[in-house]
């Protein structure tokens, strides 16, 4: 078995490579070869401008009456005139709108200072290397879930890296690939007490795009109180120099556009539960007694969720690796179950956790069968299918829902689980071979 170990470590180590020349060398490529028709990055680089200008009056769009849908998109709002003159100017034009929290605008620009076209040109780079993370990610999740160096966890990888969804998420250039990676990260750093590392990856991350936020209550079913202290220090700093440096009218048009965003698309793309409704009913917007049935589901739905997370991690002294993912996993499923508005591009912040899925796929064989079910969900987005076939992601989320829940339903014996949970625990400190 140890004379193994170094031909397994080159397997894992070639298999990281191939992801990396895919995603950082072979995937920026395809922008110049096969160009896109639409990216999304040109609200980040407007976001950069604005600040860069000091226009803050200007940084969000107005939106227009009557419409159903939420003002990030050209059809649905009105550029302020300052924020058109500027967008026009650098090459931007009537791309979407920035919609980003203000504090955003000041992280942005960074990206101001160079032309456009280098612009994205960096952001390309940028999405890729966190997309290759994320991969690199789910492989160490497996090792981290069984203890020991694996193969499988190269195998896992290389599955994530060559994924379509993968592909199209990057070339969407959005926030998807680094939210998914802090939300791995963060995941990591929940579990091993990293109070200021962790608190940075959801202070980031749910500035960004909300997503890691849906991580704290873990945290505090964990108990992780310094880093919840430090979550709530750094994000009132955020906030805090934000304020001072824009003033309050950016917040002011922020909190005016914000019950907005979660308007929901009747879009194929929208893989949520109510854009599944809105499709089968032919109907825009939903009825309010719908909205109400399913934010009534959504609720009892998350209670349930605590009350299971919290009842299986406070029987053990030490939550063991595979209770901690498949909780953090379960609270991202009910997200992207339950939030109005979820693009196909959302399912890859579950794409950590694809190597927490591949050690569960091990331990029964109706697992496996919902793991194989899970990946093909996800692997990527297929378009021009009838329902229920076209949200077959949100069907994906739905079995690695059930597949967490059903190991937070398993009790674990506390004379022979817990020494094996602290063993793999350990396995984050020191790395052992088993």
């Amino acid at each position: 078995m140890v004379q193994q170990i170094p031909i397994v470590k080159r397997f894992n180590r070639c298999c990281s490579a191939a992801a990396f020349a895919w995603l950082v060398i072979v995937v920026p490529l395809t922008f110049k070869f096969r160009p896109v028709r639409y990216h999304d990055a040109g609200q980040f680089y407007m976001g950069g401008v604005i600040a860069r200008h000091g226009a803050w009056d200007s940084l969000y769009p107005l939106p227009r009456p009557g419409s159903p849908y939420n003002p990030g998109l050209a059809g649905d709002s009105d550029r302020r005139p300052t924020y058109q003159i500027l967008s026009d100017a650098v090459g931007v034009g009537d791309d979407p709108r920035f919609i980003q929290p203000p504090p955003d605008a000041l992280l942005f620009a960074t990206l101001a200072l160079l032309t456009y076209r280098h612009a994205i040109l960096v952001w390309i780079i940028i999405n890729c290397i966190c997309g290759w993370g994320i991969a690199l990610l789910a492989g160490k999740f497996y090792e981290l879930c069984c203890g020991k160096i694996s193969p499988i966890s190269g195998i896992v990888t290389l599955l994530i890296g060559s994924s379509y969804t993968m592909y199209v998420t990057l070339r969407c250039l959005n926030l998807e690939a680094p939210i998914g990676l802090l939300l791995g990260l963060t995941t990591l750093q929940i579990l091993r007490r990293d109070s200021i590392r962790g608190a940075a990856g959801l202070v980031v991350g749910g500035l960004l795009k909300y997503a890691t936020l849906i991580l704290l209550p873990l945290a505090i079913v964990m108990r992780r109180w310094h880093l919840l202290l430090w979550t709530g220090l750094l994000f009132a700093i955020a906030v805090a120099a934000s304020w001072l440096l824009m003033g309050k009218i950016p917040f002011i048009q922020y909190a005016h556009i914000f019950p907005l965003l979660s308007r929901p698309y009747e879009d194929e793309t929208n893989q949520s539960l109510q854009g599944l409704l809105l499709r089968v009913t032919h109907t825009v917007p939903l009825s309010s007694h719908v909205r109400q049935m399913v934010d009534l589901a959504g609720i009892l739905a998350l209670l349930v969720l605590l009350l299971l997370i919290a009842r299986r991690i406070w029987r053990q002294p030490q939550p063991g690796t595979p209770t901690v993912f498949a909780a953090a996993a379960a609270l991202i499923g009910w997200m992207l179950i339950f939030s109005p508005l979820v693009w196909n591009k959302y399912h890859l912040f579950l794409f950590p956790f694809w190597g927490w899925l591949a050690w569960e796929a091990r331990q029964t064989n109706w697992r496996m069968a919902c793991l194989i079910f899970a990946i093909v969900m996800h692997w990527g987005s297929w378009p021009n299918l009838s329902e229920p076939f076209n949200s077959h992601m949100l069907w994906g989320v739905v079995t690695i829902l059930g597949i967490a829940i059903a190991r937070l339903w398993v009790s674990v014996p506390a004379a022979t689980s817990n020494s094996d949970e602290k063993s793999r625990y350990r396995h984050f400190t020191s790395p052992v071979v088993q």
